[in-house]
């Protein structure tokens, strides 16, 4: 600095102490300074900032030096609101500032200031620790630090000390050089000594390996070929030693054998045998099987044998004996893909026209049992039976046929060599075999009973044995042919039924009879169903809750009487369609929605087929079903059906009343009884006819409570019957649900409620 700069620096101190020992000639009161720095604001002479507690004011220069200065006292790192509390000045002013703050080794993250002092104490303290570790978790890191890793990993690797760590590929884990280093030849070490499968985290737990560290650095090592090895994904550990025998003792295995199977592959120690038994096959070009693969050679040697076949051939005796039963069974099923007129029961062979053959020696038995049925006239019951059994469960008797099918089978009559064969035979395969016949033999003696056969199993294999006794599948053949011997012989009664049939017809006058017994029945029905449906519309008209108990008693009429009235007209129909004889055979197969659809569809279209499927599915809205049933009376059943008129609304409505009550005094099961008391009681508030099931009395107790407690009110004969009904009703739940009770006093109850019930009239 000059003489002449040091001179005026000298100057302007005296000045400035001689202005500071200088007593004022005049002073401002505090009041007057607060109004000079609020009109010089006013008028953008000042710019200043006033403290929180509005006692002191800076500028917003001063604001800046002011944070600067706090965050470096406060040793790098200071959040915002903290900042607020020490510089008293409110947060929005702080935030303004932080755009000048904010720069020259100075961020804002995530709320709070930090320069570079502060990061480079961090990256001090985590050398520290990572120098003696070897390894730092970078989500520690942040955790720790409360900085996220984007900016924390960032900024210390920026510094020099870091120069010698990195981070994994992940970028979850800091390493050091030499750590890296120390692993990779402990790894080397560790891995280069196996010599066998290993599992890799049995490695790692052995030696106390760096896990992540030590995968990725496996992983690297066998791809620069530093380590001659594989790695599955299961973790296992395969050298290429190891390998190359293993894949030496599989080939010769399959020259030998001519076969290899899954469990050979895990005999030796293959963990994945099922992948390494997919890759052999393509490898070595094999037939694939369910749990083994055999030599093309092989194949066309058993190809070959079959094509010469004239009875049978077992393949589980012609095949390499290592392969299960699962396997010669699907060997046996390949081979049936190539050859015509064959016919495969589990892994046995048999030629078509072998049994066919066998069916004829059943032509005089079937021909002799038809020519009796017929004498005997047991029509009726057979043709039953044969709907139930044929045409109704047809497809169901194949499945279960085929089922049976796949039973056990003897040993081929049949012998031959063993292509390359070493290894001994097991007895594996005949045990399931006779246990799955044994357990077939049971299941067709329970069906022999439910079905129409000509003759079961075992006969059929007795005479089958008087022509065939060396035949060692005599049992599984004789199941294979009662399905086509049972087809036979229905179709056979069958057509000689038609014969009979067509001889004796169902006479003129016998169907007119039953045709005017079908319609005073419907005519009958159709008058109760209309009175309580009106019942049903006057639940529903009621609105509120009500109308849920409404829906449910119209299913309720629609499952009861408007279903007979449909089962009536189907079966006249059927009757008169020639499908059943009398009336009541049809109505017996008419108790599910199933059988009635099956019966329908069998009905032809010229007896109104159409018109009755619409029927049926107009149960569900009572009009339709209405207009549905007039039509199908007039244009189908050809008879008229009586209407309800009010004089015999009346009388039935008396009738029902009176049924109910003789059913009441007669009862003496309670919850029976409360069920009729409300009926009668819902009748007589109503005037209208009850139908409902046991489950819905209780919406009926509670639709028709609000009507008994007007009786009450209005007429001295129902005093009390609304509490007498809910005390009634509380002893049934509690009788339901198996509560002890004093059954003196249930009793009481109930002779109450009897007495009062019975003296009810109709209206």
């Amino acid at each position: 600095m000059s003489k002449a700069e040091w001179s005026e620096v000298l100057r302007l101190a005296a000045d400035f102490s001689r202005v500071q020992l200088t007593e004022e000639s005049q002073k401002l009161s505090e009041r007057n300074c607060v109004e000079i720095i609020q009109s010089l604001r006013s008028n953008g002479l000042l710019d200043v900032i006033y403290t929180s507690d509005g006692k002191e004011f800076l500028t917003a220069k001063h604001l800046v030096t002011e944070i600067r200065n706090e965050l470096d006292y406060q040793g790098g790192r200071l959040s915002l609101p903290d900042l607020q509390q020490l510089l008293n000045v409110d947060i929005v002013y702080i935030e303004q500032a932080l755009d000048e703050v904010v720069g020259d080794g100075i961020v804002n993250i995530l709320g709070q200031l930090i320069n570079n002092l502060y990061l480079d104490n961090l990256s001090s303290e985590v050398f520290d620790s990572i120098s003696t570790s070897g390894f730092l978790s970078v989500s520690e890191l942040s955790k720790h630090y409360n900085l996220p890793t984007d900016f924390v990993i960032p900024a210390i690797l920026k510094r020099a000390v870091f120069s010698s760590c990195r981070l994994d590929d992940a970028g979850s884990i800091l390493y050091t050089e030499e750590f890296v280093n120390r692993e990779k030849s402990r790894v080397r070490g560790a891995f280069a000594a196996l010599t066998r499968p290993t599992s890799i985290n049995t490695v790692i737990n052995d030696h106390n390996l760096h896990s992540q560290l030590t995968i990725s650095t496996l992983q690297s090592l066998t791809n620069s070929l530093e380590l001659s090895a594989t790695m599955t994904t299961g973790g296992l550990y395969i050298p290429l030693i190891y390998q190359k025998t293993q894949n030496e003792w599989i080939g010769d295995f399959i020259s030998l054998n001519h076969y290899i199977s899954i469990q050979t592959l895990q005999r030796i120690g293959v963990n994945d045998s099922r992948q390494l038994l997919i890759k052999l096959i393509n490898n070595y070009t094999l037939i694939q099987l369910i749990d083994s693969a055999i030599t093309v050679n092989c194949y066309e040697s058993l190809l070959t044998s079959c094509r010469s076949l004239i009875q049978w051939l077992d393949i589980s005796d012609e095949a390499p004996q290592g392969l299960t039963s699962g396997d010669t069974d699907q060997l046996a099923s390949i081979i049936a893909k190539q050859l015509d007129s064959i016919t495969v029961i589990d892994s046995v062979i048999v030629n078509n026209s072998f049994i066919e053959s066998l069916n004829q020696l059943f032509d005089n038995l079937m021909d002799d049992k038809v020519k009796n049925i017929v004498d005997s006239g047991g029509f009726s019951d057979f043709h039953s039976n044969s709907n139930d059994s044929v045409v109704g469960g047809g497809k169901k008797d194949k499945k279960a046929e085929r089922r049976k099918v796949a039973a056990g089978v003897g040993k081929s009559c049949k012998s031959g060599s063993n292509p390359g064969a070493r290894e001994s035979r097991t007895k594996g395969t005949d045990k399931k075999r006779k246990s799955k016949q044994h357990v077939d033999i049971d299941e067709n003696n329970d069906e022999e009973h439910s079905r129409i056969q000509f003759m079961n199993c075992d006969d059929i294999a007795e005479v089958l044995r008087s022509s065939h006794s060396e035949c060692p599948i005599l049992e599984e053949l004789s199941t294979l042919l009662m399905t086509s011997l049972d087809t036979q012989f229905v179709l056979a009664v069958t057509s000689a039924m038609e014969v009979q049939r067509s001889a004796s017809n169902t006479s003129t006058v016998a169907k007119k009879r039953m045709r005017s017994e079908v319609q005073t029945r419907v005519s009958d029905l159709w008058c109760n169903a209309q009175m309580l449906h009106r019942s049903v519309d006057h639940v529903i008209r009621s609105g509120g809750s009500a109308g849920d108990l409404g829906i449910n008693l119209y299913k309720h009429l629609s499952k009861t009487v408007l279903n007979e009235i449909v089962n009536q007209i189907i079966g006249m129909i059927a009757v008169n369609s020639d499908i059943y004889s009398t009336l009541e055979d049809a109505l017996k197969n008419l108790t599910t929605l199933e059988q009635r659809l099956k019966l329908i569809n069998r009905i032809s279209e010229e007896d109104g087929r159409s018109e009755l499927l619409k029927l049926n599915t107009s149960l569900n809205e009572f009009d339709n079903f209405c207009d549905t049933l007039n039509n199908i009376a007039f244009s189908i059943a050809h008879f008229d059906i009586r209407r309800l008129d009010k004089k015999s609304e009346k009388l039935l409505a008396s009738q029902h009343f009176q049924s109910l009550k003789d059913q009441y005094l007669v009862s003496e099961d309670i919850i029976l009884q409360f069920h009729l008391a409300i009926s009668l009681l819902f009748q007589r508030v109503t005037g209208l006819t009850l139908h409902a099931p046991g489950r819905l009395i209780p919406a009926v107790v509670q639709f028709i409570k609000p009507s008994l407690v007007s009786l009450e009110k209005s007429n001295n004969e129902f005093n009390g019957i609304t509490e007498l009904v809910d005390v009634a009703h509380k002893v049934i739940n509690e009788t339901i649900k198996g509560v002890d009770a004093d059954e003196s006093y249930n009793n009481e109850v109930m002779g109450r409620l009897k007495v009062f019930v019975t003296s009810l009239s109709c209206s």
